[in-house]
């Protein structure tokens, strides 16, 4: 996933632009996605695209599909050629070739990991989401002959601690485990309040057992609010595996139908997930949470260089980044985009493994950024208004990848030149 190609191709004139150098430096997909970042240039507020970047975007589409092919888009269906003018068509049939890809590595004897990393980092249809996820997490064996037996077994487990942990009496818990399920009692009522699924009698249950037991056996962190909502992508997609997908976020009478021993599996995968993915960012969540601190100093220093004015302006009206950068932060931006993005955002992240963190440090940059213009008229009360309540509802899947795709170019430019990150 270099973006070496864009950037040599524009500033060196000795680059070798030819079309199997091109294949073999650039990631599939990413220069439609590149490219429409820099068209929309993130310091102007408007949504809907002008004409020319509209054509821009159609024409990284094809070369898109045809690095997505290796020059070649007699993979698809028609000529792309000819459909170069419906940009809806192009990518409808960009995202059927890729998830056909996605198909054949799932469908094979042993799973290849770094293949099936690389196709999910473009997203991951959500009928395989909930096994995709399971392997980036290496929480699912990828050879089918352990899968059954990992999978009884992790859940057995996750099925004792419910008895040792959770099926007890208060008396049995000791005064800070009664103030810890106290608060996680308080808190999962307001998790994801957009999501009438989650306030169902079962599924408020699952996700306080899932954050209790969390809690008990982490006990450097215990709970701390931000993973309740941490929790609720794994649950929901898990759930989606005995719920039909197209109603289990808005409906809640499929959630009846659900048996109890149905339940439980989603926990314990859902428990499992969590628990693998917050390894890599345990420090956000002990004592003072020095994790979430250093991502935040960093999301400032990022501010800093890519837009001095924006952060000046921030400034005089007495608001810093951790006013609003630590919830960025502690809940990995659940609270600021709409769930469906959410779930796409994932699986870039989880395609990402360790290095998910330092990316969503730069995709909080790109976010910022992108209301740039817009923030700079504002004054303290109106920026902070905004802030907290971005307008992300009505946003596209497109959205969201040129968003991942401009925090990857800005990672790809900085992570490796640290000293070009210095606050002024």
């Amino acid at each position: 996933r270099t973006f070496a190609m864009q950037t040599n191709t524009t500033t060196n004139p000795n680059a070798d632009t030819s079309p199997s150098h091109r294949r073999h430096r650039s990631m599939p997909g990413t220069v439609r996605k590149v490219q429409t970042a820099v068209a929309a240039s993130p310091r102007t507020s408007a949504d809907k695209p002008i004409p020319d970047q509209e054509d821009k975007k159609r024409a990284s589409k094809l070369t898109s599909i045809r690095a997505f092919f290796g020059g070649s888009s007699s993979s698809l269906n028609g000529s792309v050629d000819d459909n170069i003018n419906d940009g809806h068509t192009v990518e409808i049939q960009y995202n059927a070739a890729r998830n056909e890809k996605l198909d054949k590595a799932l469908a094979q004897p042993a799973i290849d990991l770094k293949t099936l990393k690389d196709l999910s980092w473009f997203g991951v249809p959500d009928h395989h989401r909930a096994k995709v996820w399971q392997y980036l997490l290496a929480y699912l064996p990828p050879t089918p002959d352990r899968q059954k037996t990992t999978l009884e077994a992790k859940r057995k487990e996750y099925r004792e601690c419910v008895s040792e942990y959770f099926n007890v009496s208060d008396n049995d818990r000791t005064t800070y485990q009664m103030a810890m399920l106290k608060q996680i009692n308080v808190d999962a009522p307001r998790t994801t309040p957009d999501l009438p699924v989650f306030h169902t009698h079962k599924m408020q249950t699952s996700l306080i057992r899932v954050l209790y037991i969390w809690a008990i056996r982490h006990p450097a962190s215990g709970y701390v609010q931000g993973i309740n909502d941490l929790a609720v992508p794994f649950l929901l997609v898990f759930l989606s595996t005995v719920a039909p997908v197209s109603s289990y976020a808005q409906e809640v009478s499929e959630i009846d139908n659900i048996s109890d021993e149905q339940l439980l599996d989603i926990e314990a995968d859902a428990y499992w997930c969590v628990s693998n993915m917050l390894q890599g960012i345990q420090d956000n969540y002990t004592f003072a949470q020095p994790g979430i601190q250093r991502m935040v100093f960093k999301l400032r220093e990022l501010v800093v260089r890519l837009d001095a004015n924006l952060h000046r302006h921030l400034e005089s009206h007495g608001i810093e980044i951790m006013h609003f950068g630590f919830r960025w932060m502690n809940c990995l931006l659940i609270r600021e985009l709409p769930m469906r993005l959410v779930l796409r955002l994932w699986d870039t992240y989880l395609s990402e493994a360790e290095q998910f963190a330092t990316l969503h440090v730069y995709l909080c940059a790109a976010l910022l950024i992108k209301w740039s213009a817009h923030l700079q008229t504002l004054d303290f009360q109106d920026l902070m208004l905004f802030i907290q309540n971005l307008p992300t509802k009505n946003w596209e899947p497109s959205d969201m990848d040129t968003l991942i795709s401009q925090a990857y170019m800005w990672r790809q430019l900085f992570e490796s030149s640290p000293s070009h990150l210095v606050s002024q």
